[in-house]
């Protein structure tokens, strides 16, 4: 019964449900610092010491509800099926900076530094394919996306306050 849509659908739900409770625990500053602290670890657990590299390909293994899976699109017949996953903290961390975007801001600008991260997340996807890349930090892709925007904001706010 454990098949990749079955995991990825509960991971989705499970994410949503994670980012709902546990987002009113964050307030702006904690979240900023949340996402400082996250975004390090992160880079050293994925690209210096590449634990989270393992333990994404024993998770997928086991085929524990933790990661989102993805065909990589378009197929290549020679080098047959290759999936792509996204751990549920990403999933998380995203949703936790598009919340907190909403309550610091409005749903306008929240919309748009979701769709910046998204943007972000393609941009990086296509590089790491691109260039033969087996593994990035997907915190670092999700401020890429997130972070100009809310500088951007606060500084056009303190322009118009002066």
């Amino acid at each position: 019964l454990w098949n990749i849509y079955v995991i990825d659908v509960f991971v989705i739900i499970f994410a949503v449900l994670i980012t709902v409770y546990l987002g009113n625990l964050f307030t702006w500053k904690t979240t900023a610092l949340f996402a400082v602290l996250l975004t390090g670890i992160d880079v050293i657990q994925v690209l210096l010491t590449k634990h989270m590299v393992s333990v994404s390909q024993t998770v997928t293994e086991l085929r524990l509800p933790l990661l989102i899976i993805l065909p990589v699109v378009p197929f290549n017949a020679e080098q047959g099926l290759r999936l792509m996953g996204l751990g549920l903290g990403d999933l998380f961390f995203t949703g936790l900076l598009g919340l907190q975007t909403f309550r610091e801001y409005d749903k306008r600008f929240a919309v748009l530094s979701i769709i910046g991260m998204s943007v972000s997340f393609f941009i990086f996807e296509a590089l790491m394919l691109t260039y033969k890349i087996s593994a990035f930090p997907g915190t670092l892709m999700i401020l890429c996306g997130w972070l100009p925007l809310v500088l951007f904001k606060q500084l056009r706010e303190k322009v118009v306050e002066h």
